[in-house]
């Protein structure tokens, strides 16, 4: 697969989950500032490989519901939306230049940020495989 046939993953993941999922803010990293909760951060690719046709990419995504008691409902929620999301993410076009052929989620793990014991954010970490081409 030449280089200027593997999709651009990251992005148009992005852009198809911020349309498909309105109420949630998917992002490449947490905002600066106070964010609003629930959001996805898509972490980028953790791995995979093309072949001559296809890309296979892991990608690894945070849901992150916010810090406080009604934080990991907020999160359980949202990746139980991403998660199920994704599991039909089958024969669509992501965005105008990558067309997937399906996802499988291959994780997702409960991780809360604990960075700061005062202030513990809610987060799971939902990774899936995927096969995808360039349109």
């Amino acid at each position: 697969m030449a280089a200027d046939l593997i999709p651009d993953t990251e992005w148009s993941l992005r852009e198809w989950l911020r349309a498909q999922l309105p109420t949630i803010k998917v992002w490449f990293d947490v905002p600066s500032g106070t964010p609003t909760f629930p959001l996805i951060t898509l972490g980028g690719r953790i791995g995979g490989a093309p072949d001559q046709i296809l890309d296979h990419p892991r990608m690894s995504f945070s849901v992150w519901g916010g810090p406080g008691g009604n934080g990991r409902k907020l999160s359980r929620t949202a990746m139980s939306a991403l998660v199920e999301l994704l599991n039909s993410a089958e024969n669509i076009p992501l965005d105008a230049d990558t067309f997937a052929y399906g996802a499988v989620v291959d994780s997702v793990l409960w991780l809360p940020d604990e960075s700061d014991p005062d202030n513990r954010i809610a987060r799971y970490v939902v990774d899936a495989s995927f096969t995808v081409r360039s349109i």
